[in-house]
């Protein structure tokens, strides 16, 4: 079970001392309850430890439907299993730095904001918890007071595959959740800090839905209609963007971006040419006008790059865009500046530039061929110089249609091998592996028959496949122990979460 301190401290709201970020006027006491509540729904229940400005605490439970009910103070010396918490009057008042680098730190950020919906739930009586005559007050249990959701997003639960349709080996085939009317059979499902986004098409609307949901439970935290008739041409993604996690979507005449956590709009670009394109990375998004003008997202807005002839974007690093070319040549553009001098990426002896495999957040992968041979090098993003380079291997398809990065970062498959991105140690997986799906925990593969995976070790999962590729749910993204998969064997594609049989 999770343990959490929330503390109201000088009109401050601290989560395990880290202070949480408000909205203008927001009540922090009822800020500290929704986002407990909000950690429940996703990582499962939590139990809270709740101290107001005058020094009263209270104990609650919160469950993972959002149910708040009280708790008696854990005897910590018969607790073994938490590590008791700090004691408060030893707390530091200075913020601490959310653990890791990864891709915005999204498996470690307790400084997220609240939701919306559970911010204008709160105030004084938030449906569990009220701060009342300078102390918490128990108020009434549960936050269920809310619009019922569209069926078209409504997770069902133990749902059976459909028939001729199973589940990958070493996962159950009874799904805890599933949503219908997904807009494509083998959809873009991007997953962050506890959440997903997909998109849907409920029948009879003629619309598309952007919809996040809770990776572990499948509800519905918002969603968001695009105009009738209006397509996607890509995403979701889900990208970091001055610390806040957006998620993007491109239609033929705009990108549009909302924040992950609230559906608060970000962006809405619209294009001034019918030949314009957008591109998405881990760097960010850009848009392309059918020429050498690009425009990247920085930390100023939407800026003009005009790009080196036979160059390709990756992204904005602050307010600089990152382009290579075929030769191995990279520059990191500024706007409205003259274009500078490239850097001459340095790689292995006697090999040639074979392109770009993946760009994270901190490295920028090439592949470098020698005769029949294929390795890896990874350069810092701030210097551009080596970080590390895997050994130079045979039958290597290195390249970036091939390669699927985990949401942390930290590993990937390219190919038929499992690479960490931090060290450049890379192992085989099987003898064939066409990457199909990767989570921070496992990715899967087709080895042209059957659907396999692969731990983030490299290791084969247990359990031999028994069905073929062809009777195997469409594997497309996970979560912890989860895998997303989906199905349009009646006709309606359907996302479904399958947990691990072992």
């Amino acid at each position: 079970m999770t343990r959490l301190d929330l503390v109201v401290e000088g009109g401050r709201a601290l989560v395990d001392g880290t202070p949480l970020e408000l909205p203008p006027g927001a009540d922090p006491a009822a800020a500290l309850v929704a986002h407990a509540q909000d950690r429940a729904r996703i990582e499962g229940p939590v139990l809270a430890h709740l101290r107001d400005g005058a020094g009263t605490d209270v104990w609650v439970n919160v469950g993972a439907d959002g149910a708040v009910t009280p708790a008696e103070e854990p005897n910590l010396d018969s607790d073994p299993v938490s590590t008791p918490p700090t004691a408060l009057s030893a707390w530091s008042t200075e913020p601490r730095q959310p653990g890791g680098r990864g891709w915005s730190n999204r498996f470690k950020r307790d400084d997220v904001a609240p939701s919306r919906r559970a911010l204008l739930v709160g105030g004084s009586a938030i449906g569990a918890l009220a701060l009342a005559g300078g102390g918490w007050a128990l108020a009434t249990a549960g936050d269920d007071e809310r619009p019922p959701e569209p069926a078209s997003s409504t997770p069902s639960r133990s749902v059976v595959l459909p028939n001729g349709q199973n589940a990958p080996a070493g996962w159950l085939e009874q799904a805890v959740w599933s949503v219908e009317d997904v807009a494509d059979p083998k959809p873009q499902v991007d997953v962050r800090d506890g959440m997903f986004a997909v998109l849907t098409q409920p029948p009879g609307t003629g619309a598309v839905e952007v919809v996040v949901a809770g990776a572990r439970d499948g509800r519905r935290r918002w969603s968001k209609t695009l105009e009738v008739g209006e397509i996607v041409t890509d995403g979701p993604f889900i990208l970091n963007r001055d610390g806040k996690l957006i998620v993007f979507v491109a239609t033929p005449k705009r990108l549009l971006g909302w924040e992950l956590r609230t559906g608060v709009s970000f962006a809405d670009h619209a294009f001034t040419t019918e030949d314009a394109s957008v591109g998405f990375g881990l760097l960010g998004a850009w848009i392309g006008t059918g020429g050498r003008r690009f425009y990247g997202l920085t930390k100023k807005g939407l800026a003009p790059f005009d790009i080196p002839d036979k160059a390709s974007c990756f992204g904005t690093i602050g307010d600089r865009m990152l382009v290579v070319d075929s030769r191995a040549q990279a520059w990191k553009l500024e706007s409205g500046k003259p274009e500078p001098e490239p850097v001459k990426l340095q790689g292995p002896k006697d090999a040639t530039p074979g392109g770009v495999v993946a760009v994270t957040d901190e490295v920028l992968v090439l592949a470098w061929n020698t005769w029949r041979n294929v390795a890896l090098r990874a350069y810092d993003l701030e210097t551009l110089k080596p970080r590390w380079t895997t050994p130079s291997e045979p039958r290597w398809e290195a390249y970036l249609g091939t390669a699927r990065i985990a949401p942390d970062q930290t590993w990937a498959t390219v190919g038929n091998r499992r690479v960490d991105l931090t060290s450049g140690k890379a192992s085989v997986i099987a003898a064939k592996w066409t990457p199909v799906a990767i989570s921070d925990g496992f990715a899967w593969g087709d080895d042209g028959s059957y659907i396999l995976a692969c731990d983030r070790s490299g290791e084969l999962v247990s359990g031999k496949p028994t069905h073929r590729s062809n009777e195997t749910v469409i594997v497309v993204a996970g979560y912890g122990d989860q895998a997303f998969a989906t199905s349009a064997a009646y006709g309606t594609p359907t996302l479904y979460s399958l947990n691990r049989a072992v």
